[in-house]
């Protein structure tokens, strides 16, 4: 026979454990994209016997780059937290962060698509099968979707290059 504070008790640690397993938002319908990144440089520098600084050498130059676009995504059936993502857009790029003499820095708009997968978690979005996982906060969630997700995390750049730094990444999804 349970008592009334037994009882009490029990309803007390049902709802701690409801509480603690709460379900990932799942990510569905389209989103507007807003990031930004920034790459440090890699340099090599030489100063003459008075500490006066006489050459730089940067085979990364780093580099600033911002981007808007949106985003789809669609959950794979019966998998609410995997899917497909698709989304067009815009990136402006510094071309570097660190001019040398006689060199210019050479800012570029790019258009952008994505076609791609992505998992997410209670505290993470990964793109591309694991290419860029970062850590993400969700925002309302309504009906079981986030109405936006706040993210950041690290990339490689420059893509192929034999020297690659960590760059990183912060950015907003909104639900549309």
């Amino acid at each position: 026979m349970f008592t009334r504070a037994g009882l009490l008790a029990l309803v007390c640690l049902a709802d701690l454990s409801t509480a603690a397993v709460a379900a990932v938002p799942k990510l569905s319908g389209t989103y507007t994209l807003t990031q930004n990144s920034t790459c440090p440089i890699i340099a090599t520098t030489t100063q003459n016997a008075t500490g006066e600084l006489t050459s730089i050498t940067a085979p990364v130059y780093g580099d600033a780059s911002g981007l808007i676009g949106t985003l789809t995504f669609t959950p794979a059936a019966g998998t609410p937290d995997a899917g497909t993502v698709t989304g067009t857009g815009y990136s402006y790029e510094t071309g570097g962060l660190l001019q040398l003499p006689g060199g210019s820095l050479q800012p570029e708009g790019l258009p952008l698509s994505i076609s791609s997968t992505y998992t997410n978690t209670a505290t993470t979005l990964t793109l591309a099968g694991g290419v860029s996982t970062t850590y993400a906060i969700y925002g309302l969630v309504k009906d079981g979707i986030a109405q936006s997700v706040s993210f950041i995390g690290p990339s490689l750049w420059p893509k192929g290059s034999a020297t690659q730094v960590t760059c990183v990444g912060t950015g907003t999804l909104i639900r549309n």
